[in-house]
């Protein structure tokens, strides 16, 4: 994975990731410039990837630096659906899932047709 050093590093990573990044908790603590995992800086951790318009799984980030986050692009599809999964008091979501999952299989469908049928 690429020397992640600032938090707009993880910005370009994610984006070159395709929008969806995973990482330790550890290399944010480090780009964050912080000694020690705890409440307050898990929540710094939060507020800065924000700042760069990244969203994180798990929503609470861990406290033990070998755990893994998922980061994703906000406003990108991947965190649609990340939402629409976590978002489980929605009933209306489950149809939403479906229909997500019903647009990939076209989509990949018609790429495959495109190269069949050239």
């Amino acid at each position: 994975m690429a020397n992640l050093k600032t938090y707009d590093d993880i910005s370009k990573a994610v984006t070159a990731s395709e929008n969806v990044l995973t990482v330790t908790i550890g290399e944010l603590r480090d780009v964050n410039g912080s000694g020690r995992l705890g409440p307050y800086v898990v929540e710094a951790i939060s507020k800065n990837l924000a700042a760069k318009g990244i969203g994180h799984y798990p929503p609470e980030l861990p406290q033990e630096q070998w755990r893994k986050v998922r980061l994703f692009r906000l406003g990108s599809p991947i965190a649609d659906l990340i939402g629409l999964v976590m978002d489980v008091d929605d009933e209306g979501n489950d149809a939403k899932l479906r229909d997500f999952a019903a647009n990939d299989a076209k989509a990949t469908l018609d790429q495959i047709r495109q190269m069949v049928c050239v």
